[in-house]
């Protein structure tokens, strides 16, 4: 008999439905989201400048992972994203593979196992993925005491897991935990491609030195490294360029097609003798 055979995929899709409304998030004003898919690079989806309120922000995690920060720290210390991480230890894989069981547990096995064994088969799937989410929970709240958070804060937060719904963010939750009260500019830098945090922080620095600063750059950085930061060649450029998005061009064009016509700057090429 075939795995799937006889499973009400109505069912299926109502599961799902209901899992991504568990990524339903308020978010703050002056805010920025970071995105990584099925484990690839971080990378940021939304600009400061987003509407702040209810929005889905976790999209079926851990397929893809988010990250909500807000310039509105607390943290007087230096910033140590990658300390924090590495002091989470064992708990931040266990907490992914987690996630991938409990998704799958719920969206896919609870349908598969009424089809298969009835109301018996019903109430053993929901049993499984209630029992990962109790899991989940426990390594969360091993995880933030690592990272140390009081025992009743850690408890809190560690209580949303207990859904079965909500389990499948247990990374999500913790690596959010790790980064909530640090500088954004701190974060993207640590978690970022090198390449994709100075695609992100060109156009900004530039926008600041021109007298309209970005709210995530105004407590981070000083004028003199924003000003270091846009007189810098793009990698990889050699002829034209421009000083704000660092988009190359050919010889002729004078002015950035996409930065409001931001003049070039760079090398012309010389004219065949």
């Amino acid at each position: 008999m075939p795995l799937l055979a006889g499973v009400d995929w109505s069912t299926v899709g109502v599961l799902a439905l209901v899992v991504l409304l568990d990524g339903l998030r308020k978010v703050p004003t002056e805010a920025l989201i970071l995105r990584s898919v099925l484990g690839g690079p971080w990378y940021p989806v939304e600009s400061s400048r987003i509407r702040p309120g209810w929005r889905i922000v976790s999209l079926w995690p851990p397929i893809s992972r988010h990250i909500v920060l807000s310039r509105q720290v607390t943290s007087p210390h230096p910033p140590d994203v990658v300390g924090r991480l590495h002091a989470l230890g064992w708990a931040a894989p266990a907490l992914t593979g987690l996630g991938w069981l409990s998704l799958g547990a719920l969206v896919l096995g609870v349908p598969i196992a009424a089809a298969r064994f009835g109301g018996w088969g019903l109430v053993g799937g929901a049993a499984i993925a209630e029992l990962v989410a109790v899991v989940s929970a426990v390594i969360a709240f091993s995880a933030l005491r690592r990272l140390h958070f009081p025992r009743s804060a850690a408890a809190r937060r560690a209580a949303v897991l207990l859904s079965p719904f909500a389990a499948p963010r247990a990374g999500e939750l913790v690596l959010e935990a790790v980064v909530e009260d640090l500088q954004p500019v701190a974060v993207l830098r640590a978690l970022l491609p090198d390449a994709a945090f100075h695609a992100w922080l060109r156009p900004r620095a530039y926008d600041a030195m021109q007298g309209s600063p970005d709210p995530m750059l105004r407590a981070d950085l000083a004028r003199e490294p924003l000003a270091v930061v846009v007189s810098a060649r793009p990698p990889g450029v050699s002829g034209l360029y421009c000083p704000r998005c660092g988009q190359s061009y050919r010889d002729g064009a004078a002015a950035c097609a996409g930065c409001d016509g931001v003049g070039l700057v760079g090398v012309r090429p010389s004219a065949p003798p």
